[in-house]
């Protein structure tokens, strides 16, 4: 796939990012010479016309609202062989799933981040847009105009809009579980208020560090999420100022009544207390959202730290496992494609392996395959980490011989539980 070009002008380069419908690539648009980001519908995704729909409501969403804090649309079209690609601004940062990896955010940088991003939703909502999935992995950090901490929103590919047409079945449950307002999971239509209760889980995370509601299970998820009174912040976080706690609980409210009344009023409260807080001086930082060179990835914590290979080329995710991974003591190394993989668990020997399925060949399940019938690699702890969930995959992936099966998204406890779990299981 890399090197090919789409629509006889832009050249995929690099996979940046994958969803459960689509890839997204780092592309040049050969013709003005720039870097774009292009996301791609999967091609046996291209026959369901709801999904295609929704890469157009996407592009239709962000272009409606046109502002400086969201993601810019270029181009949207269909391949020769069917496939729905759209085509936007490639935006060089980490995600706030990324940033939180080593813990909770202080306040300055939470509310000046909330700020930002509500001020994004606030003219969304105002010309009818309601977004539907926030959550921390969809917004991004960036340096823009000398300052850090530049917020990016990403998509928008369920964004509800007004007067246009139900692309689902009534009822029909969709979003990401530990963000998702109680009315959407009751399947009942999405509202102004609905992302405001995704944007005080989010307040909650990046003030404490973890969700108000944790489950692995699905179910159970949704059901917290419907009755289940979430924690106070400040029994997480002591020294947390009681307004912002305050905050924290109305966006959190069950009846969407309760919440404020709209975006603009939470985006006064955030001003508000931005103004009691001393102020800030924004500096531009070294960029570290670049996957380390090839050769360059011994950097370990200390001799006895564990070593980790992950194999994926998605040039985001890779910066986000490496952050999570090496500030919770992990020494990291990457592999770009499966062959390079096999190649540097034969030689490093890692203590585990995380392994994407689709990727440059060999794909995934092919890398596992092999790592299995080499006795220098068949006793490596292997864990897929892939957005491919259906329970067929995960079926194979298990019968493999693979220790654990993690699909994205995923949130940074979850995967530093799961490796912990592993590495203690191959131990005994």
């Amino acid at each position: 796939m890399l090197g090919r070009v789409i629509a006889e002008r832009y050249r995929l380069d690099a996979r940046a990012g994958e969803g459960g419908i689509s890839v997204v690539y780092r592309a040049l648009h050969i013709l003005v010479d720039r870097i774009v980001a292009l996301k791609l519908l999967r091609l046996d995704m291209c026959h369901e016309k709801h999904l295609r729909a929704w890469m157009l409501r996407e592009a239709r969403a962000a272009n409606r609202v046109d502002h400086d804090h969201i993601i810019d649309i270029h181009d949207i079209g269909e391949t020769e062989e069917g496939e729905v690609y759209l085509v936007m601004e490639y935006v060089v940062g980490n995600s706030i799933l990324g940033e939180l990896a080593p813990g909770p955010m202080p306040l300055s940088r939470s509310l000046d981040i909330l700020e930002q991003v509500c001020g994004a939703v606030a003219r969304a909502h105002d010309l009818g847009v309601v977004h539907r999935d926030l959550k921390s992995e969809n917004i991004l950090l960036t340096t823009h105009m000398g300052r850090n901490d530049f917020v990016k929103i990403l998509d928008f590919g369920l964004a509800h809009i007004a007067m246009a047409p139900r692309l689902a079945p009534e009822g029909a449950v969709f979003g990401t579980p530990y963000y998702m307002a109680p009315e959407l999971v009751r399947g009942e239509e999405a509202t102004p208020q609905t992302d405001l209760y995704a944007l005080g889980v989010l307040f909650f995370e990046m003030l404490t560090g973890q969700l108000p509601f944790r489950s692995e299970d699905r179910a159970t998820l949704l059901a917290m999420q419907l009755t289940a009174t979430p924690p106070r912040p400040r029994s997480l976080m002591p020294d947390l100022l009681p307004a912002a706690e305050d905050i924290v609980l109305k966006l959190l409210e069950k009846d969407r009544r309760s919440r404020y009344h709209d975006a603009h009023q939470l985006h006064h409260e955030l001003r508000a207390l931005q103004g009691c807080l001393p102020s800030r001086t924004w500096e531009i930082a070294e960029s570290h959202f670049e996957p380390p060179p090839a050769e360059e990835q011994r950097e370990s914590i200390s001799e006895a730290s564990p070593t980790v290979l992950l194999i994926d080329d998605e040039v985001n995710l890779v910066a986000t496992v490496r952050t999570i991974l090496k500030r919770a003591g992990y020494s990291f190394l990457y592999a770009h494609n499966g062959a390079e993989g096999l190649r540097m668990a034969k030689e490093r020997k890692p203590d585990m392996i995380l392994c994407d399925v689709m990727m440059p060949p060999p794909n995934g399940f092919k890398v596992r395959e092999q790592l299995a019938i080499d006795p220098a690699t068949r006793t490596i702890p292997f864990i897929f980490l892939t957005a491919r969930a259906s329970q067929t995959d995960k079926l194979r992936g298990l019968e493999s011989g693979a220790d654990d099966y993690i699909v994205k998204p995923f949130h940074r406890d979850e995967l530093l539980a799961r490796i912990k779990a592993v590495l203690r299981r191959v131990q005994r």
